[in-house]
């Protein structure tokens, strides 16, 4: 048996009689990209779902049909779990009280097309899940009496990143403090567009303003593997009246200092967009084929949320006279990937994205606001990234320089309104 339904169109259902699944941890949705068989956490496990006999006694109630799966798992794991490429292993045990002649046994119509198959989703606060089954139906008996074992699986698909940048690449081969920045490294980076603030000072007797041109930027490609980071770079340059547009007044410069210190007022935070459509019967009809981006988008709905914010520390080169620029001062920085993020996917019901986005916000002491000219707009910068599951196979493993912050404590003082469509159970044919 296969994890994809190469023979038509995924189905839809809006009846499940299955018990719904734990939700994922993030040790299931782990995939190394060396041969977890050899791993000491995971181990080929068997699970088991039954029928029973209908019996009002408990005593006498027996297990005729057994569905049994094969799959390679953490020892924490609950259920089965696949990932691309593996094949669905298992066998079906009958234990009946008298003879029965078996007539026919079809475990897969096969054709030669392949539809994608995004990764399982049942995550709290998104009110949209993606579930796989395995299905076996009998049907018996004079009447044709139809039963059925629902056995819920994990699916995770095999998305690696590209291959890192060379300057990159050797950073992490040989333990590097940090990396190279944009300006000695520009193919390694991708630059985000740039944003202008006003930013003055509250706390001083004679406050001062001053306007300042900040540039983001993230590690280039910008694709990544969840439970890694987003390495980024934050350049911040004084404007000014002079030729070259900058200016290293006292009081500018204070500014600039205090824009760019550990506790920097301008934040780079990574936004997870989920889309999902309300009615999926509608999406693909049985029997036809659709297309990724086929769907009506227009009736979809959407759940956006904050899943990672930059974490800022001082250049290096910084404290070095060699690479001090007047009227300029950067940080170094990066997003943590939760090891439980859902990959980037875009399939006709399904569309889950990812952005960094740039934002800022006023601190004790400090105004920021964006400066809006007739030149440049007041719209904050972001670039959109793919999010993976698995690293290159070429390159080093990405390593954080800094501990993963701790999780941000839910809002309870708002009220979220999340609208209710039914619950649809996503499962192939």
């Amino acid at each position: 048996m296969s994890h994809q339904s190469p023979s038509r169109p995924p189905r839809y259902s809006t009846l499940s009689l299955a018990p719904v699944p734990v939700y994922p941890n993030a040790a299931e949705l782990e995939i190394d990209t060396d041969s977890i068989v050899s791993r000491n956490d995971h181990s080929r496990e068997a699970f088991e779902f039954c029928l029973e006999s209908s019996s009002p006694s408990a005593s006498s109630r027996h297990a005729w049909a057994t569905l049994r799966l094969w799959s390679v798992v953490p020892r924490s794991s609950q259920r089965p779990r696949y990932i691309s490429g593996e094949d669905v292993e298992g066998s079906v045990i009958l234990d009946l009280k008298r003879p029965q002649m078996i007539h026919s046994v079809v475990v897969l119509d096969k054709e030669g097309r392949t539809y994608p198959t995004p990764q399982t989703v049942l995550q709290r606060g998104i009110n949209a899940n993606v579930m796989y089954e395995v299905v076996v139906k009998i049907n018996y008996g004079l009447l044709h009496t139809k039963q059925r074992i629902n056995a819920n699986v994990l699916y995770v698909p095999v998305l690696r990143a590209p291959p890192l940048p060379l300057l990159r690449a050797s950073a992490y081969f040989n333990g590097a403090s940090s990396l190279v920045g944009p300006v000695e490294d520009r193919r390694g980076w991708f630059t985000l567009p740039p944003s202008y603030f006003q930013v003055s000072t509250t706390k001083d007797t004679t406050p001062s303003t001053a306007d300042i041109k900040c540039t983001a930027f993230i590690a280039n490609p910008a694709a990544y593997t969840r439970g890694t980071v987003i390495p980024c770079h934050l350049i911040c340059e004084l404007l000014g009246e002079e030729p070259y547009g900058q200016y290293t007044g006292s009081s500018s410069s204070s500014i600039l200092t205090l824009l760019t210190s550990r506790k920097s007022p301008i934040f780079l935070k990574l936004l997870q967009n989920v889309r999902y459509s309300k009615d999926p019967q509608r999406i693909a009809p049985k029997g036809q084929f659709v297309k990724v981006g086929q769907s009506d988008k227009d009736e979809r709905t959407g759940h956006v949320k904050e899943v990672g914010e930059a974490v800022w520390w001082k250049t290096i080169s910084n404290n070095a006279p060699s690479f001090a620029t007047p009227g300029k001062s950067s940080l170094e920085g990066e997003i943590h990937l939760d090891a439980g993020l859902l990959p980037s996917t875009d399939v006709p019901f399904l569309e889950v994205s990812y952005t960094v986005s740039l934002s800022f916000s006023s601190q004790e002491g400090l105004d920021v606001q964006p400066l809006t000219t007739q030149r440049r707009s007041s719209r904050l910068s972001s670039a959109i990234v793919k999010i993976g599951t698995a690293h290159d196979m070429e390159s080093p493993i990405p390593v954080p320089f800094t501990l993963r912050p701790a999780p941000k404590k839910r809002d309870l003082s708002t009220v979220e309104t999340i609208p209710y469509y039914g619950r649809t159970r996503i499962m192939g044919a």
